[in-house]
């Protein structure tokens, strides 16, 4: 096993325990303030443009369905399965694409420190699998033509 391969594995294997910190830690109550901020949260759901809103119950199925889908693709990852790198793509682009709308509008987000930490760690993780899968050797491996 070459040294990208022993790289490309720690990341999938970082990117599924961040994944399963997602699911798994509650981070609202993680925010440390002085002051109340019940209120503030409430606004944040008021002010904020959500295209979602309507559908909850669909968006948290599709929440769901989400994590399962990526804690089974990332598996596959790690194992070179060859259709895995095309639906990692499309994963990836399904999770982060829906938020564009709501960034795009403005608003604002109370978040803890460590989601923002995590998310970006996660984001920068799912960059450089994208860029090993695609535009190093690694794509090989994906492809079957190497074992």
């Amino acid at each position: 096993m070459s040294n990208l391969e022993k790289v490309f594995r720690t990341l999938v294997a970082a990117n599924i325990i961040l994944l399963c910190a997602f699911i798994y830690f509650d981070y609202d109550s993680m925010i440390v303030s002085s002051v109340d901020l019940t209120k503030v949260m409430a606004e944040t759901t008021y002010y904020n443009y959500d295209p979602f809103e309507d559908l909850a119950g669909i968006r948290w199925i599709g929440m769901v369905l989400y994590a399962v889908v990526a804690l089974l693709i990332y598996p596959a990852l790690f194992f070179y399965v060859p259709s895995s790198r095309f639906f990692f793509t499309g994963v990836f682009i399904l999770g982060y694409a829906p938020r564009l709308p709501i960034i795009m509008a403005g608003g604002f987000d109370i978040v803890s420190e460590l989601e923002v930490f995590t998310f970006a760690l996660g984001a920068a993780i799912d960059g450089a699998i994208l860029i090993l899968i695609y535009f190093t050797d690694l794509k090989e491996r994906f492809d079957g033509t190497r074992q």
